[in-house]
């Protein structure tokens, strides 16, 4: 790399993750508006979106719902769980932006800086979160078959 030269061609990548499609729009915005109040001479810009998901919706009644019920599992077996937001792009988005209440970040307790080098886990956290899940999962299973004889 040398310094202080003007290169003949630069790129940037730039990952945003927004909290609501409105923060999106007003991201968008500022920067077409870079792009297009370009100020050296010589230099052309443009900008090129290659991947949008829609925002993850964190909360509403239905997912505080099954949020309730999966922290009831974890505290029947002796377990804390709680519910953050995370900022992240997760896939669940999709779902989210559907309506369907999805639950996102549940995977091993760890720290540091996602997905690089530095990234680790707590290794209880794996036996924890799969006994609560799995506490999950039965009850859910209980609530449809009950659910299902009331109906017959």
């Amino acid at each position: 790399m040398r310094i202080n030269t003007v290169p003949a061609h630069a790129e940037i990548d730039v990952d945003v993750r927004i909290p609501d499609a409105s923060a999106g729009e007003e991201i968008h915005a500022a920067i077409e508006a870079a792009v297009v109040n370009n100020h050296v001479d010589g230099c052309s810009a443009r900008w090129i979106l290659l991947n949008e998901r829609p925002p993850m919706v964190p909360q509403s009644p239905d997912v505080d719902s099954v949020v309730a019920q999966l922290q009831e599992a974890a505290r029947q077996l002796g377990y804390h769980l709680e519910a953050t937001a995370t900022g992240g792009g997760s896939d669940g988005a999709f779902t989210s932006a559907l309506g369907v209440p999805t639950l996102d970040a549940l995977g091993a307790v760890g720290g540091w800086l996602p997905h690089k080098q530095e990234e680790f886990v707590t290794q209880s956290s794996l036996v924890e979160r799969a006994a609560a899940f799995g506490a999950f999962w039965l009850d859910l299973g209980k609530v449809e078959c009950r659910t299902r004889a009331s109906r017959d």
